[in-house]
């Protein structure tokens, strides 16, 4: 059962047509949250819905069949899965916007909200500090990084210099 409690939250990010997309698989309430940062504030339409549902059922068979590959006895079936659409969004985003939006979901969605709401001005902030923490990695030898730093402490007054 330790496993169980370790394994709650599964996050399967997806790259679809319209965008990135994040399905959850919560071990404990046995359901399938949708998680699609393009529904936009108005939520997800019938078309939608039955697209995400073959996908779901897709990623479900396959989820259950690594269970039982690498699992002798995972103790979840398979069967009577719910599906959930929570409304995450409340503003448009577009596609390039969704990939990074996918991550800041997988970090801050608990099964029942956000902690921090998908708004353009968090957006920001989020690939902001995801670049400080990239630039902070040890063992960084490529040069892109103090470039990066020198343009943006003392930018160039055109852009001939890049």
């Amino acid at each position: 059962m330790h496993l169980l409690l370790f394994l709650r939250q599964i996050f399967v990010p997806a790259i679809l047509d319209e965008g990135w997309s994040v399905y959850m698989w919560d071990m404990l309430s046995r359901s399938i949250h949708v998680l699609n940062p393009r529904s936009g504030p108005y939520g997800y339409n019938q078309g939608k819905k039955e697209r995400h549902d073959l996908i779901v059922s897709r990623l479900h068979d396959a989820l259950f069949h690594c269970f039982s590959v690498f699992f002798a006895s995972w103790p979840i079936k398979k069967d009577n899965w719910g599906t959930m659409y929570p409304r995450i969004v409340d503003t448009k985003l577009s596609r390039d916007e969704s990939a990074f939006v996918s991550l800041q979901i997988i970090r801050y969605y608990d099964g029942d909200k956000l902690h921090l709401p998908l708004t353009k001005l968090n957006t920001s902030k989020m690939k902001c500090m995801a670049l400080h923490e990239c630039m902070k990695l040890q063992g960084i030898i490529s040069t892109i990084v103090g470039d990066v730093l020198w343009n943006a402490l003392a930018p160039a007054d055109t852009f001939e210099d890049f």
